[in-house]
């Protein structure tokens, strides 16, 4: 049996660059991030910590020794063969769209986003995750 986790909006509308607050994953086996571009140009990118608190983590600042984080990558579920890299992320043009990702967990305990580049529109993302039992 799957136990799934309520769904997190870690960005709503955002038009800005910016990072997302941490969300704990550690319990969970699979992680599949939903993300609604409209209008949007900038990079996405993933990011996520094996920290056991979410003390100190930052995933807008510099990755060190008291904020360590990392790059993660995904797999987008329309091209599972070609994975995004975590120092890639994804790139919007005037992008309207929605895509499904799976996260690389290997034992993440959280995971993250931040936008960069940015410069029109707005995007949405939202983490859900769940475990098998």
């Amino acid at each position: 049996m799957r136990t799934v986790s309520p769904q997190d909006t870690i960005f709503n509308e955002v038009s800005a660059d910016g990072a997302s607050n941490p969300v704990f994953v550690k319990d969970s086996r699979h992680i599949t991030i939903e993300v609604v571009m409209t209008g949007f140009t900038g990079t996405l990118k993933f990011l996520g910590a094996l920290k056991d608190t979410a003390d100190g983590i930052d995933f807008g600042a510099s990755a060190s020794l008291t904020n360590p984080i990392a790059y993660v990558e995904v797999i987008d579920t329309q091209n599972t063969t070609t994975p995004i890299t975590g120092n890639t992320g994804i790139t919007g043009s005037n992008t309207t769209g929605v895509r499904f990702l799976e996260v690389n967990k290997n034992m993440l305990t959280w995971i993250g986003a931040i936008i960069s580049g940015y410069s029109a529109g707005t995007v949405t993302v939202k983490v859900s995750h769940a475990n098998d039992n």
